[in-house]
């Protein structure tokens, strides 16, 4: 077989094998501004969407898995849950209810922050009312469990609220709060970043905390960086790590906006196929030639392996947009590998692109060598004639990398002593925890001495690992730069210079030991 050809095959023969599950996904990489990047990614998916159909990924397949929902904005929300709340009052239980369930979807569209927990809780609280007023007791007790779930120590008014209802709220928090805590552990790439539960801020990541079993809707935060929402549900010990550097160049189109090198917009486009569930992925970018020259570029890379198949490139004009015959070449050279006249295989020869394409290359060009065979390595030893007598184990010259560790152990002595400290805290807090869980009817006095144990505990906890965490690595580091910086017997002062001859002058490294 044709190996321009083997490629379709292999995608052929997976979507066959797989039940017509998709093989191949298009996403734009670059300036996730330009308009004329996403309608041309957009119609090179249409382009080979109708020559292979359900082998590329689908406009769902995308949004689901690389999409952020459509902001909303809090007064939107609040004008739709008081005609629902009209609804409700005027006995129109139905169109309320559906008014309802659309809101809990659309809460989550709302900007992270406690009006957007609040709005949240009155609807679930709503939405139990209406269902208990329909005899839909269980569904109206999960709108009453998620409300827990957001804060367990909001209180029903009982202006508003039938004192049935109310009761009834009472006795599902007394449950609630003898559920079994699971714990949760969140990190992130990088760390640090604020972890949302259902919009509510939990702490910041390494996070490690416990929660009742149930559906979260996760989100990272840091500083203008977020990461994709993700529904997670918690049946017991439950870890994710959240790779904040890939998620937040994710941008609507779907696009990954710009990368430091080719390299890292290869590794972000392997990360989004295998977010995706394909075997390929086909990035498509607009490059700058010349004031009048836009290059309309795409790279074909095998996820599996992250190995870039091909890549091909198309001129276009200075508005960046190309012909449908152009994409329609592109998608050809996708398929098959075949060029055109007007494509340009830029894996089979970068020099046809001319100095354009070496102008153009985002990685920093590598130090040329010599062509001549290199010289011998010459090594010469500075040491003075009388060095070779080894130099003294006690001696007692000021040496700052010495004092440096041992500050550093000194340092890790500390924190790990702190870690003991609060690690008994941690113990007297959790005996407290229980002592408050164990009592059969707990007061409001309870239930908000209760909650404070927990974030107290929590805190302690956090507070802990870090103690232990940073003192075993200051320890650690001092007692290694100790170990290499304080002189041992045998050991001669000296100095040693080694020098490479290079074309143009030499490259002189020098290693010295005192």
């Amino acid at each position: 077989m044709d190996g321009k050809w083997a490629l379709v095959a292999v995608l052929l023969t997976s979507a066959a094998a797989a039940g017509g599950d998709p093989g191949m996904a298009v996403l734009a990489s670059g300036d996730c501004r330009d308009a004329a990047l996403l309608e041309t990614a957009q119609l090179l998916r249409t382009t080979l969407r109708s020559r292979i159909g359900k082998q590329l990924a689908s406009e769902t397949l995308l949004e689901d898995r690389l999409g952020r929902p459509t902001p909303l904005s809090i007064e939107v929300v609040q004008r739709q849950f008081a005609a629902a709340q009209t609804h409700f009052y005027g006995a129109q239980f139905e169109r309320a209810l559906t008014e309802l369930d659309q809101l809990r979807r659309d809460v989550h569209r709302l900007p992270m922050g406690q009006p957007r927990v609040e709005i949240a809780l009155a609807i679930e609280a709503h939405r139990g009312l209406l269902l208990r007023s329909i005899g839909r007791e269980r569904e109206a007790d999960e709108s009453f469990q998620r409300m827990l779930r957001l804060d367990p120590t909001y209180q029903l008014d009982p202006i508003h609220y039938p004192t049935s209802t109310v009761k009834h709220f009472e006795e599902l928090r007394s449950a609630f709060f003898r559920l079994p805590q699971e714990p949760l552990e969140i990190t992130s790439t990088p760390a640090g970043a604020r972890v949302y539960l259902d919009g509510r801020e939990v702490g910041t990541t390494p996070y490690l905390g416990a929660v009742p079993r149930g559906s979260y809707r996760l989100e990272l935060q840091k500083r203008d960086v977020w990461s994709l929402p993700r529904d997670i549900v918690v049946q017991g010990r439950t870890s994710l790590h959240v790779n904040l550097d890939f998620e937040g160049a994710l941008q609507p189109g779907p696009c990954i906006s710009s990368a430091r090198s080719s390299r890292e917009r290869l590794l972000r486009g392997t990360q989004a196929g295998a977010a995706l569930g394909v075997d390929t992925v086909v990035l498509l970018r607009l490059e700058e030639r010349e004031p009048s020259l836009r290059w309309l570029a795409i790279e074909m890379v095998r996820v599996a392996t992250g190995e870039l198949v091909r890549e091909g490139g198309l001129k276009v004009g200075r508005n960046g947009k190309a012909a449908e015959d152009g994409v329609a070449e592109l998608a050809q050279f996708v398929l098959t590998g075949r060029r055109s006249d007007r494509i340009v295989d830029l894996t089979a020869s970068a020099e046809e692109l001319g100095p354009e394409r070496a102008e153009s290359n985002e990685d920093p060009p590598k130090q040329e060598v010599a062509k001549s065979a290199p010289a011998p390595e010459v090594q010469r030893s500075l040491a003075p004639a009388s060095s070779a007598t080894p130099a003294s184990p006690a001696s007692t010259e000021v040496s700052w990398p010495r004092i440096g560790a041992v500050g550093l152990v000194s340092a890790g002595a500390v924190a790990l002593g702190l870690g003991v400290v609060t690690h008994v805290q941690l113990f007297q807090s959790a005996s407290r925890y229980d002592a408050l869980r164990s009592k059969p009817e707990p007061t409001p006095a309870d239930i908000q001495a209760l909650m404070t144990e927990r974030a107290n505990f929590s805190a302690l906890q956090t507070r802990m690992i870090l103690a232990y965490g940073v003192g075993a690595a200051a320890a650690a580091a001092g007692g290694f730069l100790l170990y290499r910086t304080w002189p041992h017997a045998g050991e001669a002062n000296g100095a040693q210079v080694a020098a490479w001859p290079i074309e143009g002058g030499g490259l002189v490294q020098v290693r010295a030991e005192f």
